[in-house]
């Protein structure tokens, strides 16, 4: 079976890159298939280099659900230590790790982003992962209220043992309240334009 899975792992990614299907009618292909055969799954989807590793983490972004977080930590974690240096970033990149807000409940961590981030030999790049995820795809609303909600799990994230960690999560706090801000004052222009308004310095 786990040739099969593979295999067939393989096959997707190549009709997705050709246009010849789309990743998010495989939803349930995939998760079935790493529920039966998790490790093999994963090395048809995400393991390699950077050319067969992109194709995957394309499919995995595009499906509605979060098949990989579904996997037995024992089993995530065994696949991921064949080759650490590598495989923590690659699903750091693959899951999605923090639950976006609801009406009236912040962005929460998931507890194997909180495990990844923990085991990885290296941190920063995990880290590094999961904020190319506080932007969205598609929003509604602000852009700007969704990612500052979105940075704030940036104080939730251990960094007192680690001090690379630690300057990285400073560095990044400034850089993302920049773009905050970069992004407030675009949507403050495009709401003035809109209403008929217009502000000179």
């Amino acid at each position: 079976g786990a040739a099969l899975a593979g295999e067939i792992c393989r096959k997707v990614k190549l009709a997705v890159s050709r246009y010849a299907t789309y990743a998010i009618g495989h939803d349930e292909l995939l998760a079935g298939l790493l529920d039966a055969q998790p490790s093999a799954t994963l090395d048809g989807l995400v393991a390699g280099g950077a050319k067969e590793t992109e194709p995957g983490l394309r499919i995995l972004h595009d499906l509605r659900n979060d098949p990989i977080s579904a996997v037995p930590e024992n089993v995530l974690f065994d696949w991921c230590d064949q080759d650490p240096e590598v495989r923590y970033e690659v699903i750091a990149a693959a899951i999605r790790p923090f639950r976006p807000a609801e009406e009236k409940t912040p962005p929460r961590w998931t507890g194997l982003a909180l495990l990844l981030l923990q085991r990885a030999p290296k941190r920063t790049a995990v880290l590094r992962e999961f904020i190319r995820r506080f932007r969205p795809s598609g929003w509604a609303g602000s852009l700007a209220t969704t990612l500052e909600a979105n940075a704030k799990l940036l104080d939730e994230v251990g960094v007192c043992e680690d001090a690379a960690l630690f300057e990285f999560v400073k560095w990044e706090k400034v850089r993302l309240a920049e773009v905050i801000a970069e992004e407030r004052r675009r949507e403050t222009a495009s709401d003035s334009l809109r209403d008929g308004r217009f502000e000179f310095d």
